[in-house]
C-alpha cells in the first residue's frame, strides 16, 4: 500500500481504542489489516495461527478484538501485487 499518507497512519493512532488487540481501516466493505495497529495482546492469537497454517490475516482478526476504523482517504488503499498495478496506479494520479 505505498500510497497510504503519513496523515492517515497518524489518524488510526489517534482514534485507536486502547483495549483492541488490532485496529485497521476500512473502506466501504473491506478491511486492510496490513495497514494496521496490532498489539502485544495479539501475539499469542497469532502466534496460534501461525502455527496452525492459517496465514490469512482476516481470519486473525475474527478471533481478536479487532477496532475497525473507516479510511478518511479510502483513494490511498490501492493493492499493488506488480509493477504494472503501481504503474496503472500512479497513471491514475494516486
Amino acid at each position: 500500500m505505498p500510497f497510504v499518507s503519513q496523515s492517515t497512519l497518524l489518524y488510526l493512532f489517534s482514534v485507536a481504542s486502547a483495549d483492541a488487540d488490532a485496529v485497521v481501516f476500512t473502506a466501504g466493505d473491506k478491511a486492510f489489516p496490513t495497514v494496521g495497529i496490532y498489539r502485544k495482546t495479539a501475539l499469542p492469537v497469532i502466534e496460534a495461527q501461525l502455527t496452525k497454517g492459517d496465514f490469512r490475516l482476516m481470519h486473525t482478526l475474527k478471533l481478536l478484538n479487532t477496532q475497525y476504523v473507516p479510511a478518511p482517504h479510502p483513494h490511498e488503499f490501492v493493492n499493488i501485487n506488480t509493477p504494472r498495478n503501481y504503474n496503472e496506479a500512479l497513471n491514475k494520479g494516486l
